[in-house]
């Protein structure tokens, strides 16, 4: 490490581009050319690339920033070990000033880039939130069909049970009729629960669901009609 000044400051000599500049050439203009909601696969493209060219921006600023506060580290220490006099701590008093006012620079460029981020997460967020709600107009349009089918079902349930209740009722009359006759042969035709498969805890299954179904039906029927935005 050497005591000049100007040997301290050639390491942060002039970029292709210095992150002030690339900073500055989006400084005045909504990102991507686009200030409102983006409305499409295009704008959201042009948010993104926009995004990216602030944030490797923002990375220059902050290693050109480290960089300056090592050497402003340096100046302070050679102002304060009380070495220097004259001509020689004029030179670090001013290179320290310039030092200062460059970091004060670069700190307002990284202040307005990260407020340009701001700005464009909360329109990539507002553009995934009308996504979502599209999504879900569209899901609970589906889900309409879908609830109108279950219905449909659990009508032909209903009637095919109506027709199982009679049948059951028909089985437990003519049981009675064999008991009544010749009750030795009651043995000879297994139960109708047995045959059917239908014990007592699916019957109560099958006629809450029917019957939830019926009230669902009646409440939805007593309603306004549900309108599924587009």
């Amino acid at each position: 490490m050497t005591d000049d000044p100007q040997s301290n400051s050639a390491s942060t000599g002039p970029l292709a581009e210095s992150p002030g500049e690339m900073a500055e050439s989006h400084k005045g203009a909504p990102p991507g050319g686009i200030d409102s909601q983006p409305s499409g696969a295009k704008e959201r493209s042009q948010l993104s690339q926009a995004r990216d060219t602030i944030l490797k921006a923002t990375a220059a600023i902050n290693k050109e920033m480290g960089k300056l506060e090592e050497e402003l580290a340096r100046a302070n220490d050679r102002m304060d070990n009380g070495t220097l006099h004259g001509p020689d701590r004029e030179k670090i008093r001013q290179l320290r000033d310039g030092l200062r006012q460059r970091l004060s620079a670069l700190k307002e460029d990284q202040e307005d880039a990260q407020r340009r981020l701001n700005h464009i997460d909360l329109m990539l967020r507002g553009d995934a939130a009308e996504n979502a709600l599209a999504t879900r107009r569209g899901s609970q349009g589906a889900a309409l069909l879908v609830a109108d089918q279950i219905r449909e079902q659990i009508a032909q349930v209903a009637q095919l049970w109506q027709r199982f209740a009679v049948l059951r009722r028909e089985d437990e009359e003519l049981r009675d009729v064999v008991r009544s006759v010749n009750q030795a042969r009651m043995t000879e035709v297994s139960t109708f629960s047995w045959t059917t498969g239908v014990d007592q805890a699916f019957a109560s299954a099958i006629a809450e669901a029917i019957a939830q179904s019926q009230r669902s039906t009646r409440d939805l029927l007593a309603r306004a009609p549900v309108a599924i935005i587009r």
